[in-house]
């Protein structure tokens, strides 16, 4: 009796850490493709509110240059940008905090199709994109 018990215990365990992971990476492959599409539509801010406070500062220091662009050739880069689809292609749970997300980049103009990874944490209970 004493041998099902602990069955049934460990089995309830196994189910709620496999409903646990399934649940982080839902939620992180959500991230995943808020970035990706805040990214690829020129939504930096938005983007950048993503990721983990070190990433963000660094997408923001990275893209000053897109604003300083003249108006004219911002909207041609949103142009080509918003050709652009991305397709997650798997999201696997490396660590209880952790998330390597991977996706296709797809060009326009038939470029060959690009392959990624985004590193999702969890910071502070909310995943963030870590790397990309």
């Amino acid at each position: 009796m004493k041998t099902n018990f602990r069955i049934i215990l460990l089995m309830a365990a196994v189910m709620g850490f496999a409903s646990a992971c399934s649940n982080g990476t839902k939620e992180a492959e959500s991230v995943a493709n808020d970035f990706l599409a805040s990214y690829f539509a020129t939504d930096y801010q938005t983007a950048a509110g993503c990721c983990t406070e070190e990433l963000g500062e660094a997408l923001m220091t990275a893209v000053q240059e897109y604003y300083q662009m003249e108006e004219n050739i911002q909207k041609d880069v949103v142009d080509i940008s918003s050709q652009v689809v991305t397709t997650i292609t798997s999201v696997e749970a490396v660590a209880k905090d952790s998330v390597i997300v991977k996706y296709d980049i797809d060009m326009p103009d038939s470029e060959p199709t690009l392959h990624s990874t985004l590193t999702i944490t969890s910071v502070d209970g909310k995943w963030r994109v870590a790397e990309f």
